[in-house]
């Protein structure tokens, strides 16, 4: 790295962070913890804003110590990014786990929701939730809540990486799957959830499609759709 494109941690106080600030630094976060390589492009990707707004608010989170790029142009969390992101994560993921564990809404609509709802929740009112959830690791569709006793660094595996005869169990829907809506209420519908157990019964790439079975029914799904979804182990063949 040639040094980071950001003031020193050291030089005085941080600036005031705003929730939109916290939006793009969570999302940064989400991302880099999946294994993705965040670059402009494809924050602004995922966000759905244009590349003039990236451009805008990454200046201002370079300025504020929040991020730093590397020498490929890379986007990092500086430490002190870090720290609001698995902050503004942890609201978020546990607003989600509100919603649908005790107001009953769909993981489609907690996703949408928590938005509003996570950035009217102070650290006394987590911390109760928390506890009062019984200590949640993860949010409705799969990913650690920081600050629980789950893994955050844990991956696994994509699904459209398996073969034909391997037996998993579904682990967790990526960022860019909960962003989409229509794929979500897709796998709520037939069962893919955190925790199922699947097979896969058939991959055709000429199709660019797989099928699992899943519960005595299969499911086809799109490489492109199955590539969000990541299985844990055991990865092995069903008939071994």
């Amino acid at each position: 790295m040639d040094g980071p494109m950001t003031r020193s941690e050291d030089t005085g106080p941080l600036a005031p962070v705003t929730a939109g600030m916290e939006d793009y630094l969570s999302t940064i976060y989400a991302l880099l913890a999946e294994g993705e390589l965040v670059i402009s492009a494809r924050l602004a990707e995922h966000l759905g804003v244009g590349p003039s707004s990236v451009t805008g608010m990454l200046k201002r989170l370079i300025d504020a110590g929040y991020v730093q790029f590397n020498d490929r142009r890379e986007i990092l969390l500086t430490e002190s990014g870090r720290a609001i992101a698995e902050n503004a994560v942890r609201r978020h993921r546990l607003a989600e786990r509100i919603l649908t564990d005790l107001l009953g809404f769909d993981w489609v609509e907690a996703h949408t929701e928590a938005h509003s709802l996570e950035h009217g929740l102070t650290p006394k009112i987590v911390d109760r939730f928390f506890h009062v959830l019984g200590r949640p690791q993860t949010c409705p569709h799969g990913s650690p809540i920081p600050g629980s006793d789950a893994d955050v660094n844990w991956v696994g595996m994509p699904l459209n990486r398996l073969r034909v005869g391997d037996a998993v169990t579904i682990d967790r829907v990526t960022e860019s799957g909960e962003m989409d809506h229509q794929l979500l209420a897709k796998l709520g519908e037939v069962g893919i959830t955190p925790g199922a157990e699947a097979v896969v019964s058939e991959v055709a790439p000429w199709s660019n499609s797989m099928t699992l079975e899943l519960q005595g029914h299969e499911v086809e799904l799109d490489l492109v759709d199955a590539a969000k979804i990541w299985t844990r182990p055991p990865f092995g063949s069903s008939n071994n």
